[in-house]
């Protein structure tokens, strides 16, 4: 029997189309002990989900193809495995996968106890009250509250979070011996990620299961994995024990991945310095190393030899040529300044309230209750100001930002832009101002008409606000935009779907920028990118606005990117803030005990620091907003909560500093409401 439980030999996975085939992983190899978790990060595009899929035996063929190696499980070679039965037997119940996105994987037609059942009697052949009486218990292992009146709820009525839970429950119920999470956890917030995380942690140590987290995440993989693999371009570039990586890293390319990272431990002199380029689709197998395109720190033998995982120091491999890299965190020469006009108030929300009826029923509607979206939410953007907007899904920021933009009309309050009163301003004269403020959505391709070339889409507002006097003036304009965020000009004739996520989104602000607004919402506008595109556009909106003086409202969810780019940041819970304050005190000396929970669930891409870190846990899930809790909406979850936080709502107590926070803890202590 091999030492390993899973050892991976030099897998490679070809898909033959018609005319071309791409070589989506070359070579690779790894190992899995009994107990242990691993990680394996990279860009999308890198080959990690193939690479696991491949193992599974579940590419779908044709196109694809595992076109050598071998993978052993437990001695056994699964790509030699030519009894389906026995295969159809490891798959789910000695080795189980957890997929990324939880509502498209689990059948809306099935009842969430039904489809777990389903598993069990498939391959523990259990009779059905066994079954379910075995689901149930492991849905309360994954502590899914209320498992036995749950059990015939449909995935539907879960929240993306509890679909999760029950993707693990459905994965661990026949007690596998390995469990693989394909970036488990990246469409969930800050806080439910770290709750699974930890249950997951939980599980493989109680159970001695081993674990996979497949990720590109590299906080995640430093917070929980015992070794890392790094992919690129099909390839493992470098491994190594998990703070021997992150330590003395020995590739080029996980320099560039850490470099590119956002962290909560940062300075503001930290520069983000994002990997240029996109990862290769290969339609060769490689002779050199795959990086050699995008690296800044290549050397004359890189062109020349082949990249060969070789030693670099105890249980330390990695691929890279170059003797001596530099491995060092950039920081700025010299800070500049930004120029903030704290006198002049570009957008100013007073008591914003907004309230969505909830019926029952289809031809005959029957009010039924309420949803509080916003429940009284008051700030200000001044001139040149970042103001960071954070929280959970479900909390009310994105709602905020379409009462801004008139496309919702709020149930209460004031909303004010350039000194101007547009609450319940007609939609004609409101659209004399959209040219001032803008949007920039989360999602860079479904934001972009497919119909249009990227230059039309660009140059459209400069067409509907009539901004250009002629022909001329228009394509010398969006040629402007176009070099203004770092694209070059002569792509204008092509269609969306022919560009990369980071340059649509690149398009995304360029169309944002055309009609020069005094004002951009950005919503969520990188949290569907890769760390090194991330880092790409966050350093494209900061030189734009030190060069055009623009206000940026930033929605956002991750507490590391907003503190990378906001001067002050507001945090939101069930449709209102909790805490606002300038980003610095905020982060240094957090306040809110959500605004701690919150920080405390983003890990940092450092082992050692994430060890030596105090970390607050959210109790439970974030409630609904049809039905808030009583008094401090927070209660629920609150590990400082008292009977006054469960029967008295906190005033909002404002220190000399300008700090401000909603919260019991601080109504006597020398602030004032």
């Amino acid at each position: 029997m091999s030492e390993h439980i899973l050892e991976v030999k030099q897998i490679s996975t070809e898909f033959r189309m018609k005319h071309r085939t791409t070589y989506a992983v070359n070579g690779v190899s790894f190992y899995l002990d009994r107990g242990e978790t691993i990680g394996i990060v990279g860009e999308s595009g890198s080959g990690k989900s193939v690479t696991q899929m491949s193992a599974l035996g579940l590419i779908e063929s044709p196109p694809g193809v595992v076109a050598e190696g071998s993978v052993l499980f437990e001695g056994m070679d699964l790509v030699k495995q030519e009894n389906k039965k026995m295969l159809h037997e490891i798959r789910g119940k000695r080795i189980a996968m957890i997929f990324q996105d939880p509502m498209i994987s689990l059948n809306p037609t099935m009842t969430v106890g039904q489809q777990i059942t389903e598993t069990i009697c498939e391959h523990l052949k259990l009779s059905r009250e066994e079954a379910k009486k075995r689901a149930i218990a492991y849905m309360k292992k994954v502590k899914i509250p209320d498992a036995e009146l749950r059990y015939d709820n449909f995935p539907f009525e879960f929240s993306g979070g509890m679909c999760q839970r029950i993707m693990i429950a459905m994965a661990m119920c026949c007690d596998p011996s390995i469990l693989i999470a394909d970036e488990a956890t990246t469409a969930l917030d800050v806080t439910t990620q770290a709750q699974i995380l930890e249950m997951l942690q939980d599980i493989v140590k109680e159970t001695n299961t081993s674990l996979i987290i497949v990720t590109h995440n590299l906080g995640i993989v430093a917070r929980y994995a015992d070794r890392i693999y790094v992919m690129y371009g099909g390839t493992i570039v470098e491994t190594a024990e998990t703070d021997e990586l992150f330590a003395h890293p020995s590739h080029a390319y996980t320099i560039g991945l850490l470099n590119s990272v956002p962290r909560l431990d940062d300075s503001k002199e930290r520069m983000l310095m994002p990997i240029n380029g996109i990862p290769p689709t290969l339609h060769k197998k490689p002779e050199r190393c795959p990086f050699y395109d995008r690296c800044t720190q290549r050397v004359e033998r890189c062109e020349k030899e082949a990249a060969i995982l070789h030693e670099v120091g105890a249980h330390h491999f990695s691929s890279c040529l170059n003797p001596c890299l530099d491995a060092s965190l950039k920081t700025c020469d010299e800070l500049v300044e930004k120029e903030i006009d704290w006198s002049d108030t570009v957008l100013k929300v007073e008591h914003l309230r907004m309230d969505f009826p909830l019926y029952r029923g289809s031809l005959i509607k029957k009010r039924i209750g309420t949803v509080r979206a916003v429940g009284g939410v008051s700030f200000e953007v001044h001139r040149g100001e970042t103001l960071g907007l954070v929280g959970e899904s479900g909390c009310g920021k994105s709602t905020v930002a379409n009462c801004i933009m008139h496309l919702l009309k709020p149930t209460e309050g004031r909303i004010s832009f350039l000194g101007q009163e547009v609450t319940n301003l007609p939609e004609k004269e409101f659209r004399r101002l959209r040219k001032d403020i803008q949007l920039i959505f989360q999602d860079p391709f479904s934001s972009l008409d497919p119909k249009q070339t990227i230059g039309e889409i660009v140059g459209e507002p400069l067409r509907v606000h009539g901004l250009t006097s002629g022909e001329k003036e228009y394509r010398e304009r969006v040629t402007e935009l176009f070099e203004m965020i770092g694209l070059d000009p002569e792509l204008q004739s092509r269609a969306p779907h022919e560009l990369s996520g980071g340059q649509r989104q690149r398009i995304g602000i360029a169309r944002a920028l055309a009609s020069r607004p005094k004002l951009i919402i950005c919503d969520e506008p990188v949290s569907a990118l890769d760390v090194s595109v991330q880092a790409q556009i966050m350093n494209l909106l900061e030189s734009l606005q030190q060069r055009l003086g623009i206000s940026y409202l930033f929605v956002a969810h991750d507490l590391s990117v907003v503190r990378h780019i906001s001067d002050r940041i507001a945090v939101m819970y069930l449709g209102k803030i909790v805490e606002l304050g300038d980003w610095k005190a905020l982060y240094e000396s957090p306040l809110h005990p959500y605004t701690r929970t919150l920080l405390s669930a983003i890990p940092i891409p450092d082992p050692v620091v994430e060890r030596a870190r105090e970390r607050q846990k959210a109790l439970g899930d974030i409630p609904s907003a049809a039905s808030i809790p009583s008094g401090c909406s927070f209660h629920t979850r609150c590990p400082y909560a008292t009977e006054k936080c469960r029967a008295q709502e906190p005033a909002v107590t404002v220190f000399e500093d300008g700090h401000q926070v909603s919260c019991h803890l601080y109504a006597e202590r020398g602030g004032h409401a």
